[in-house]
């Protein structure tokens, strides 16, 4: 039986949300594995989660989560859970709250100022007995129209962000230097700033992400899934899946778990 409810919508055109997902537990969920997306999100918790990251941390999990950009975790669930995630265009969380020097916690919401920690804290509240997605989509924009326009100011990673997804990750930081007036030392810095990971960890974060997809997906063989996706060698595909998932790709089979695979299925991976 499938241990959850899951619904989503893509927000095309939209200038700040990529898609939105309202995900409603009616089984425990133990552990599951999910992939970092390149993404970031704000999150409305109802019920009991945990969480397990790419460091072992155990983070506890707020009412409100408001998540960069990470890497795969673990995340388990009581029954009769609700969970929304609202997806953000990566380096446009900056607007909202301005990312730590060193790399950002798994919540920034305690960073926000009081105000914004009360605006999202209500529309939690507002959003709790929904169950249907676009009553939650209607809720989100009417709540959050009039701060769209400040939070979806381009900064100056957007134009590379948008190449970086529209080559699905197939790129390098020498072809984006060749592309766009900034210096490496810059694109180091604008990565840190508005990311918190360095370019070339994010790069090969969506590339490996539609690796996975293709596999998931399509049913590529491994192998078939190197060459579409461009990978030099088993070798270095070997230290992508430890990297991105913790496993090796002998191990494949333990991340096709219902909840990975329903998400790669129904979510368009691109930001636009």
């Amino acid at each position: 039986m499938q241990p959850f409810v899951f619904q989503h919508k893509d927000l095309d055109s939209h200038p700040l949300f990529i898609n939105l997902s309202l995900i409603q537990y009616v089984n425990t969920v133990e552990k599951d594995l999910l992939i970092g997306s390149g993404k970031a999100f704000i999150c409305f918790t109802y019920g009991n989660f945990s969480k397990i990251t790419s460091q072992g941390s155990k983070p506890e999990i707020g009412p409100v989560e408001v998540q960069p950009v990470e890497n795969f975790y673990h995340l388990g669930s009581s029954n009769h859970s609700k969970l929304i995630a609202i997806g953000i265009k990566p380096d446009l969380l900056y607007n909202i709250v301005e990312l730590p020097e060193n790399m950002p916690p798994e919540n920034l919401f305690p960073l926000l100022p009081p105000a914004l920690q009360e605006l999202f804290l209500q529309l939690r509240n507002r959003l709790s007995n929904v169950i249907d997605i676009k009553e939650a989509e209607k809720i989100i924009i009417k709540n959050l129209s009039p701060f769209i326009h400040q939070w979806s100011a381009p900064t100056p990673l957007t134009p590379i962000i948008n190449m970086i997804f529209e080559k699905e990750g197939k790129t390098t930081i020498q072809e984006i230097l060749n592309h766009f007036p900034v210096s490496k030392s810059s694109l180091h810095s604008y990565f840190k700033r508005y990311i918190g990971l360095p370019p070339n960890f994010y790069i090969r974060l969506i590339r490996f992400n539609f690796f996975l997809r293709s596999i998931l997906r399509n049913s590529y063989s491994i192998q078939e899934a190197i060459y579409q996706n461009k990978y030099f060698d088993y070798s270095h595909l070997k230290k992508d899946f430890a990297r991105f998932t913790g496993i090796t790709p002998k191990e494949l089979n333990q991340i096709k778990n219902k909840s990975l695979i329903e998400v790669f299925e129904k979510i368009n991976y691109r930001i636009s």
